[in-house]
């Protein structure tokens, strides 16, 4: 028995180790957290220790890494959903009020002005004189 839960530990670390690379929505993540339960189950089990305790530990790993992989899996959906903050993606809102004018100079130095701007009230700096 010590030698499958060995087996299934390291298919749990290869598992995650795909799951940070692939982007499957925590489907290979949930079956890490799979095989590193039944893996520690039966490497406890197999050491000689009482089946109640093996059957324990595997399901308290199981049930603490379904919590973690479910806040991972969140906080991926979550950032998937959220507004592009950069790149010309983010310019795209930026150049409406220039009136129809999509010259990308001036809308690059239209928010870097307004960030500039909005720094300064945060940190209680005073303007810039311009000349």
């Amino acid at each position: 028995m010590s030698q499958i839960g060995l087996f299934l530990l390291v298919v749990s670390a290869a598992l995650a180790v795909a799951e940070a690379h692939v982007p499957t929505h925590g489907a290979l993540g949930g079956a890490a957290v799979v095989s590193l339960a039944a893996g520690i189950a039966l490497v406890i089990g197999g050491a000689g220790v009482g089946p109640l305790l093996a059957v324990t530990t595997g399901l308290a790993v199981a049930a603490v890494g379904a919590v973690y992989l479910w806040i991972v899996v969140n906080k991926a959906l979550a950032a998937r959903r959220a507004r592009v903050r950069s790149g010309p993606q983010g310019l795209i809102d930026a150049s409406e009020f220039l009136n129809g004018k999509r010259d990308i100079d001036v809308v690059v130095a239209a928010v870097e002005s307004a960030n500039g701007e909005r720094h300064r009230q945060a940190t209680g700096q005073k303007p810039r004189k311009t000349l």
